[in-house]
């Protein structure tokens, strides 16, 4: 038999054996582990058998198969395997609640920033975040193999704190809005139906941009807006520009006179094009409101609502019921003793915040993400798992109606900056980082 007919042969039953088994780990604290992207290390080891219900593929195991072939998988081969998720296990969500409808996450980048996601038509969600040298983008679909379908080189060092910006703007577009090195805010645009593609980035502004916040994207008609924090002054400024075609065509500064602006959100759900941010301040903190024009003007900006005592660096998710339209606020807060907190609140109420998250533990900041489902919206929220600096943090889902949240759903630690897309069937997909990795779940919650 020739080398390359041997050669196939082998591969071929590796992937039969990973397809018919339903692959899959949750090792999430080795950062390092391999994925569809990258071999792993000489020294990177196996992972032991799960359940015994939830088949994998275990190298260590003697397979007949191979046997007979007489050669062990290659490297290329076992992180395929590694990387393959298990199928789906279609679990109906309980009342008020999310159920989590894959066994192990989907490993998407070894190695990788905050992530954002966005659903596509097709049953499939596209994952960005920054890696060491660019900004990747990966298409994450139940059952398949991660695919990486574009890379955009960032000059200097890309940020690390944040998610880049990015939002369906279109059948066949995907808008991305990011950061680089050199504090500019750049935006390119992608085909999301094609298998893999090379954007070219736009400046929007040449220096200023805090890396500590995620833009933010959204498509108003024939136009894209994208709002940003400049921490170039103090107090910082919230800047938002109109593109048509890929070109700017107007730029705004909406931060409040004699005010700040910080951590831009756009109001996940049907109705108004709302984007909320926040005038950080010692004490009490303001939420802003700014209603987007059909051809992205902003209206004059408004105060939507006072929030007490919020975190530093801020933080907000926002999403609106489809059938009520009402708009829940979730934010990064202050809790007893100084603890890590998040806070709930209706975006145009008055009423006192209800606790996301309660205040437990100390150490870094929180995040959180939003979207909207049906009568309800889906926040996920990074929580501590104690009150040490050093304890691991896990993601807790929970589901807001209007007699306020469900029971929380969680994705264990370590797990940190939670991003959500739900699909046109209703299944939500969960992208954050896992031991430095970054992965992706897929959940259905109660609408």
């Amino acid at each position: 038999m020739s080398f390359s007919r041997h050669r196939s042969l082998r591969t071929a039953a590796v992937l039969v054996i990973a397809l018919a088994l339903g692959c899959g780990t949750r090792d999430d604290e080795q950062a390092a582990l391999p994925t569809a992207d990258r071999p792993p290390p000489a020294s990177t080891t196996h992972a032991e058998r799960r359940d015994p219900d939830v088949g994998r593929v275990d190298p260590e195991a003697s397979e007949p198969l191979l046997d007979e072939l007489g050669i062990a998988p290659t490297p290329e081969e076992e992180a395929a395997a590694e990387a393959m998720p298990g199928p789906l296990a279609p679990r109906a969500a309980p009342p008020r609640g999310c159920a989590l409808q894959s066994e192990a996450p989907m490993r998407l980048l070894t190695a990788g920033g905050p992530p954002s996601i966005v659903a596509l038509d097709d049953g499939a969600f596209l994952v960005a975040a920054y890696d060491q040298q660019a900004l990747v983008v990966v298409r994450a679909r139940p059952g398949a193999l991660p695919e990486p379908i574009a890379s955009i080189p960032i000059e200097g060092a890309p940020p690390r704190e944040a998610a880049p910006g990015m939002a369906r703007t279109g059948p066949q577009e995907v808008t991305l809005a990011f950061v680089d090195g050199r504090g500019r805010v750049l935006s390119a645009t992608l085909d999301p139906t094609l298998p893999a593609s090379a954007p070219s980035a736009h400046e929007l502004a040449s220096a200023g941009a805090d890396p500590r916040f995620p833009p933010a994207v959204r498509a108003v008609g024939t136009r894209r807006a994208i709002a940003w924090t400049d921490g170039s002054a103090t107090p910082m400024h919230l800047k938002l520009a109109v593109l048509e075609s890929g070109r700017v065509v107007a730029t705004h500064d909406v931060t409040p006179v004699a005010g700040g602006g910080a951590a831009p959100a756009f109001v996940d759900g049907v109705g108004d094009t709302m984007l909320l941010f926040l005038d950080p301040r010692v004490g009490i903190s303001v939420a802003h409101r700014v209603v987007l024009g059909p051809d992205g003007a902003p209206s004059p900006t408004e105060v939507a609502r006072p929030l007490n005592l919020a975190a530093e660096p801020p933080a907000i998710a926002a999403a609106r019921s489809n059938v009520s339209g009402r708009t829940w606020l979730a934010y990064a807060a202050v809790g007893n003793l100084a603890t890590r907190a998040v806070g709930l609140v209706d975006a145009a109420g008055t009423e006192m915040p209800s606790p996301l998250v309660p205040g437990v533990g100390y150490g870094d900041p929180l995040t959180i993400a939003a979207a909207s489902s049906g009568r309800t919206v889906v926040f996920a929220a990074e929580a501590p798992t104690a009150a040490a600096r050093e304890a691991p943090h896990e993601i807790r889902m929970r589901v807001v109606d209007e007699r306020g949240a469900g029971d929380p759903m969680v994705i264990p630690g370590p797990a940190t900056d939670p991003a959500l897309a739900r699909g046109d069937d209703a299944l939500i997909a969960v992208a954050y980082r896992g031991g430095g990795a970054v992965m992706v779940q897929f959940a259905r919650c109660a609408e």
